[in-house]
């Protein structure tokens, strides 16, 4: 069945505007409508339509090869955009075919094996209403979620539904249906969006390495697991003068119970890019004696938390859809590509953090009594904030030692004591923390921050590459107004992780590089260039193929007229004998109403004028007529001949009843 005049160009000119091509997809529009006015239409052969099929094919190949070069994480929803310009040459031979359908045989290699003289040949598919869900899928599968393109999809659909709704029932009957059902979707597609946000979040707090922003956890074993991978996560390339290392900062806690760091009132506010340049963004007041980084890092499903420098105020060529930050620090990127490579611009003695509170004092009361006997001991109580710095900084690393090899403490709560007062031995997140919590006993405001330390320069990749293991925590203190970063882990504790590390991860650096390489070259191709490029190459194809397709030995033209009054002997079961019935019943007033079945309309005729028809008389010319249109042989041989003779024998009998009417 055709769809209603000018539904597929509206289906296009929606699915342009989403894909950003609407003129394009306005040309595409005029040339598929413009069909319904064209006195012209083309005799396609099976094999025409088999080579237009097989075009389709090949552009859909050169799409999913574009999309993998463009973004190989996401080609599948790239392509899916693309696809209804794929399909297009074969919607057109439709259109303007004379029949107005196309060969299965054609779209389906399986039947194309099949002999020429099978049923297979007569199989005609109109493509209209496949075409035009194709188009609403392709717009829906760029849609970000906004509340008008649901009400246009919902007004596509329901033009689409008219066309095809049943005259046997009250059109507010249909329109109150279809108000229920377009409110149900409405809200079935909102909540499948917020389980589908779930499902991922999930998944990705799962399956990602990097710190919940919320709650840090200084599990040994964790730990141990991350110090342990040599793993690259992302590279820094400082554009100008730098010392190393630089402590990058991912997320700030203010908070610790039980071995847990948590940030408290640190809810996220969306920053918003600049309009002059949508890939810089503003995240507090420039600074003077600014410095700048290059950052590459990947992004988990398009979203992370940025690791950045303290002081970072200006971010650059940041390319994401959405960026937040909160008052400790903490920057978080969405909707962004699988790779990014910004500039960060950053002052190295400013610390962004809201102004200390009552939280920054507190010191749990299981972490008391041993944070208590440490403090006495240095005097923490009688000493500035930078007396109070200088002597943790010497406490640390004149008496403690960084190792990865220690045994579980007894309980969570012992865990922090046993460290201070018997082991004296444990990684970063042992020294922050203590750190933190002897810097309140002294009335210093602290807090506990996660990050990574830069230090590590790759001369393969001319960057500093920064591993799994270069995972890092140090303290913030608030002394003299400002917060000042504060790390006491002995600074030894990055060449004894690199002494462990394996000499195959050479090779695991080169394999890596190599994949930076191929994606800094995907994230740098430039869309317009390639689509240029796809356009020449196409048309040429275009061109070739029109040539070949228009010659002798292929599709003709014929006029609109020619085409009309040519049977569609194709169509299976369109030359059924059974149809003289239906044409004879119609002259006689009897007709046969919109969408209604000939079962139907047999069985009111039979109520309604029982001397016109007999419905036992039609049942079995009826069903022979249905194997005739629908059956998977047709009908042929005796059963052809008998329904050939029944229609025959009823007409006959149609005529003497009228001869007897008129003698009478």
């Amino acid at each position: 069945m055709k769809t209603p005049p000018l539904l597929i160009g509206a289906s296009l000119l929606l699915w342009g505007w989403q894909v950003h091509l609407l003129y394009v997809a306005l040309g595409m529009a005029v040339l598929l409508e413009g069909a319904r006015f064209a006195r012209t239409r083309w005799d396609f052969s099976e094999p025409d339509v088999r080579r237009i099929s097989d075009l389709c094919t090949i552009l859909l190949a050169i799409l999913v090869l574009v999309a993998v070069l463009k973004e190989a994480g996401r080609f599948l929803m790239l392509t899916l955009q693309w696809v209804p310009l794929a399909v297009y040459p074969l919607m057109v031979a439709q259109q303007y075919s004379r029949l107005g359908k196309i060969p299965g045989r054609a779209l389906f290699i399986l039947l194309r094996r099949k002999g020429a003289q099978e049923r297979q040949d007569r199989l005609l598919f109109d493509t209209s209403y496949p075409y035009f869900f194709l188009c609403l899928i392709s717009a829906a599968a760029v849609n970000t979620g906004r509340s008008w393109f649901y009400y246009g999809l919902g007004l596509l659909v329901a033009w689409a539904l008219w066309a095809l709704r049943s005259r046997r029932y009250p059109i507010y009957l249909w329109v109150l249906l279809l108000v229920v059902a377009s409110s149900a979707g409405y809200a079935g597609q909102a909540g499948l969006y917020r389980l589908q946000t779930l499902i991922l979040e999930k998944t990705y707090d799962y399956f990602s390495r990097s710190r919940d922003p919320f709650k840090s956890t200084t599990a040994i074993g964790e730990v141990i697991e991350l110090k342990q991978s040599s793993r690259i996560l992302f590279r820094v390339a400082p554009l100008g003068p730098v010392s190393l290392p630089i402590l990058l900062r991912e997320a700030c806690y203010t908070a610790y119970d039980r071995a847990t760091w948590y940030a408290t009132r640190s809810g996220f506010e969306e920053l918003l890019p600049e309009q002059r340049d949508p890939g810089e963004w503003i995240l507090a007041r420039p600074a003077a004696d600014a410095r700048r980084l290059q950052i590459v890092m990947r992004l988990a499903r398009g979203r992370n938390l940025l690791k950045l420098p303290a002081g970072t105020f200006r971010l650059l060529d940041l390319s994401v859809a959405r960026l937040e930050k909160n008052a400790l620090g903490a920057v978080r990127s969405d909707n962004g590509a699988a790779l990014i490579a910004f500039q960060a611009d950053y002052a190295p003695d400013r610390v962004f953090n809201r102004p200390p509170d009552e939280t920054d004092l507190k010191i749990p009361a299981a972490e008391a009594p041993a944070i208590q006997v440490i403090a006495r001991h240095l005097a923490l109580g009688v000493k500035t904030g930078d007396e109070a710095v200088a002597t943790l900084r010497a406490f640390f690393g004149n008496d403690f030692r960084y190792s990865l090899d220690l045994e579980a403490p007894l309980s969570h709560d012992a865990g922090l004591a046993d460290f201070l007062l018997r082991r004296r031995a444990g990684h970063c997140e042992y020294f922050a923390t203590a750190t933190v919590l002897l810097l309140r006993a002294a009335g210093i405001p602290a807090r506990y921050v996660s990050g990574y330390v830069a230090g590590e320069y790759s001369p393969l990749e001319g960057r500093i590459v920064v591993r799994a293991r270069h995972a890092h925590a140090w303290a913030l203190a608030h002394v003299a107004g400002e917060w000042v970063a504060v790390d006491t882990t002995p600074p030894d504790w990055l060449a004894l992780e690199s002494a462990g590390t394996s000499p195959w991860v050479r090779v695991s650096d080169f394999f890596s590089f190599l994949r930076l390489r191929v994606a800094l070259w995907r994230q740098h191709l430039q869309m317009k260039e390639l689509t240029l490029y796809l356009v020449l190459a196409l048309a040429a194809l275009g061109v070739l193929f029109i040539k070949r397709l228009t010659g002798e030995k292929h599709m003709r033209r014929v006029t609109a007229a020619d085409a009309a009054a040519a049977p569609l002997t194709d169509v299976p079961g369109m030359d059924s004998e059974f149809y003289a019935i239906e044409n004879w019943l119609n002259r006689q007033g009897h007709r046969r109403q919109p969408g209604e079945t000939f079962q139907r309309w047999f069985q009111r005729l039979a109520a309604d004028a029982p001397d016109v028809l007999c419905l036992a008389d039609m049942q079995p010319l009826l069903a022979l007529h249905y194997r005739c249109r629908f059956g998977p042989d047709g009908l042929r041989g005796e059963d052809r001949e008998r329904m050939i003779c029944g229609v025959q024998a009823w007409m006959a009998q149609m005529l003497r009843r009228g001869a007897t009417r008129l003698a009478k």
